[in-house]
């Protein structure tokens, strides 16, 4: 048994080009660290950056790294999760 702490961010701290990228990797089959929902996407933290991080905005590494310092193995992008003040937004 593992378990998994979870951070969630509201899906308007993506950028369109970010959420756009999510997107693609969360239908790419070769894919199983990213998935979509109707409301927005979950991403799987392993040890490491994640690969796909690479080329994301500088709004999408801040949320990553937040996570991490919470020590978060899964990311959380809703529509239905509070804006967390602070953070851009990005309508």
């Amino acid at each position: 048994m593992e378990k998994y702490i979870a951070i969630g961010f509201n899906i308007t701290h993506l950028t369109p080009s970010d959420k756009q990228v999510l997107q693609t990797l969360a239908d790419d089959p070769s894919v199983n660290r990213v998935m979509d929902r109707d409301s927005g996407f979950i991403l799987k933290l392993c040890g490491e950056q994640p690969s796909f991080a690479d080329g994301m905005s500088d709004s999408f590494q801040t949320l990553i790294s937040i996570a991490r310092m919470h020590f978060a193995n899964q990311v959380e992008f809703d529509v239905d999760i509070k804006q967390t003040d602070g953070l851009d937004t990005f309508e």
